[in-house]
């Protein structure tokens, strides 16, 4: 973003009572990395039979107060986006961390496969 932009944001941010800070730009951002991996660890919960879906959506938005749950959010995000996220990620750091889970893998194979 110009330095413009960012000074307006600043400003805009400011306004509402907020104070703004500036990140460095690392893949996946902030917001889409998080989701993604809040969706990612979810599903593996589910997998695993520690919960069902609509469990992890209430604790997450009991237990931490967010608006809504993985499941919630992935219902508005395309799982294969998702995927290819995690992938990225996955491939620039390495390691367990942005590891796909089978069971988020499988149903963005199956919405390919409904989707041709």
């Amino acid at each position: 973003a110009s330095t413009a932009w960012q000074a307006r944001a600043a400003q805009c941010l400011q306004a509402a009572g907020r104070q703004p800070q500036r990140l460095r730009d690392v893949p996946g951002l902030v917001v889409a990395r998080t989701l993604a991996m809040l969706i990612n660890e979810a599903s593996d919960a589910v997998l695993q039979g520690v919960c069902s879906a609509a469990d992890a959506d209430l604790a997450m938005k009991l237990g931490v107060n967010y608006p809504a749950g993985p499941f919630e959010w992935l219902a508005d995000w395309d799982v294969r986006q998702v995927v290819a996220l995690l992938d990225r990620l996955d491939t620039h750091y390495r390691g367990e961390r942005y590891r796909t889970s089978p069971a988020l893998r499988e149903q963005a194979w199956l919405r390919k496969a409904t989707a041709t």
